[in-house]
């Protein structure tokens, strides 16, 4: 089945790698693509290999949110995480989502300076992101 999820999140690892390079150097632009490449993959799994129904998913989000456990990102999160079955590639996983995240939160929201580094390093954590979840939901990128 085609999704335009996995197709969004395809254009946006590869913009990701051009704002990074010359003659862009677009750094918080890359890691902010980074992070989204990596977020419509959840989408996908959620709704295309999970088969998730908008009122499934909208019912327990609203659940989410009465529990006062974070936004609709950590809820998404939560939502592949708690789908996958591997318990190092979920440690993984989780571990690697919220770095990603918090890296995008400084490069969107943040009072800092985000260079090449960090660029290089958002790009890097998207692809192990991508290499676990393809593994996990068995699907190609």
């Amino acid at each position: 089945m085609s999704s335009q999820f996995l197709h969004k999140a395809v254009l946006n690892k590869d913009a990701a790698e051009k704002l990074v390079n010359s003659p862009n150097y677009h750094y918080c632009s890359s890691v902010h693509c980074a992070y989204y490449s990596c977020y419509l993959q959840l989408y996908h799994i959620i709704f295309v290999i999970l088969t998730t129904g908008k009122n499934d998913f909208n019912l327990k989000k609203k659940q989410w949110f009465n529990s006062n456990k974070g936004g609709i990102h950590n809820f998404s999160i939560m939502f592949v995480y708690d789908n996958i079955d591997n318990v190092p590639i979920k440690s993984n996983f989780k571990n690697k989502i919220y770095e990603l995240k918090k890296l995008r939160v400084q490069s969107d929201y943040e009072n800092v300076s985000i260079g090449f580094e960090v660029s290089k390093a958002a790009i890097t954590l998207a692809n192990e992101i991508t290499k676990l979840l393809s593994t996990s939901f068995n699907y190609a990128t």
